[in-house]
């Protein structure tokens, strides 16, 4: 297990969602990570999508924006920090399902927030696919 640790240790190291989580987790969670690069301004998601993923910043930066007001940013996100698990919260409380039901409600589950890169930015992903398999 210790080796698998060490293929996958540029993909989780810096992170800090990994810091407190065992080798066992962090070797099953890692091979199922992809990654993305977004372009300063880019929307890496927008209110309203559909939550497919959950993020973990590699590099460079992003911010939540609120669109409703010309994308006033109002939270920057920094490298080496996750994002997307709030929407599964907002989701439950909106449509009215206990957070424990998020699976069974998945193709409900819509963005809450608008995430735009502040500079070019790469991330790593977990989709909601690769979880289920």
């Amino acid at each position: 297990m210790k080796f698998a640790a060490y293929a996958f240790e540029e993909k989780y190291s810096h992170l800090k969602f990994f810091a407190d989580k065992s080798l066992q987790f962090i070797t099953a969670l890692c091979p199922l990570m992809r990654a993305d690069e977004y372009a300063e301004d880019e929307y890496l998601f927008r209110d309203g999508d559909q939550v497919e993923q959950f993020f973990f910043m590699k590099s460079g930066g992003a911010q939540f924006t609120l669109p409703e007001w010309d994308d006033l940013p109002y939270i920057n996100i920094a490298k080496y920090n996750h994002f997307g698990f709030i929407d599964l919260v907002a989701s439950s409380l909106k449509d009215d399902f206990p957070l424990s039901e998020w699976w069974a409600n998945y193709h409900s589950l819509k963005r809450g927030f608008s995430i735009r890169a502040t500079e070019r930015t790469e991330v790593f992903f977990l989709t909601f696919e690769s979880l289920a398999s």
